[in-house]
């Protein structure tokens, strides 16, 4: 816990100073297949030029290591303001390695550029902050599917407001996913509430308020996979 809580600073440090930002946040792809493919974004809303520094590092020790692997691309991206910079990211497990989850972290470090202006002034402690922002991004080898069950699900009104309380449990041991929760109404009208990562053989307790709406709205709850949209399980509502 405590070297989750380090990272987790440093990563909103690194927001404040440089305004970091980075979409997608997550990886999720299969890398056996030559399917660990996808491309990230780094949007600049400052300023003043930004250059970021790219490396793969191992991840967390409870799941396989893909560091190894990883092609970054490119490796130092520089982005003008107002510009928004891409890295590609490829991964390709060698033949041979066994199913289950891997993952490593993506390390930028993002660099100020000083301009012609900048540089030309006297200035003796011109020294750039590098806080490195680390996030661990995971795949996974073989054509495992997670498996969800659904646990404690409940449905209360308050007034114009429904509140959906329930559990989902992954039965998988080999592999974690990303979820999002799709709230089906009348009129093809979809509610989209993104769930975050549930881990292999973990719990999500999660909860869904619904503001100025009636339980005849809607009429199902469907969970899916975030990076693929395949539906995981349905429930009425």
């Amino acid at each position: 816990m405590r070297k989750n809580s380090l990272i987790l600073v440093f990563f909103i440090v690194s927001l404040v100073t440089f305004s970091f930002q980075m979409s997608p946040i997550s990886f999720e792809k299969r890398i056996d297949k030559g399917q660990g493919f996808k491309e990230f974004y780094f949007p600049n809303t400052g300023n003043k030029t930004i250059r970021y520094k790219f490396t793969s590092l191992p991840g967390s020790a409870h799941r396989g290591d893909m560091s190894k692997w990883v092609e970054l691309y490119p490796k130092i991206l520089t982005i003008k303001p107002e510009q928004t910079g891409v890295l590609k990211v490829f991964v390709q497990a060698p033949k041979e390695t066994p199913e289950g989850e891997y993952g490593f972290l993506l390390d930028s470090l993002p660099i100020e550029v000083l301009d012609k202006d900048e540089q030309s002034k006297d200035i003796k402690a011109a020294s750039t902050v590098k806080i490195r922002a680390a996030i661990e991004l995971v795949g996974y080898v073989g054509d495992i599917k997670p498996i969800l069950k659904l646990e404690k699900y409940k449905i209360s009104s308050k007034g114009k407001n429904i509140d959906i309380d329930f559990i989902l449990k992954n039965n998988s041991d080999k592999r974690g996913v990303e979820l999002t929760a799709l709230i089906k109404g009348k009129n093809n009208k979809i509610l989209r509430r993104d769930l975050g990562r549930i881990g292999k053989s973990k719990e999500l307790e999660t909860a869904i308020e619904l503001k100025g709406v009636s339980e005849r709205d809607f009429y199902e709850l469907e969970i899916i996979e975030t990076s693929t949209n395949i539906s995981l399980l349905k429930t009425k509502i």
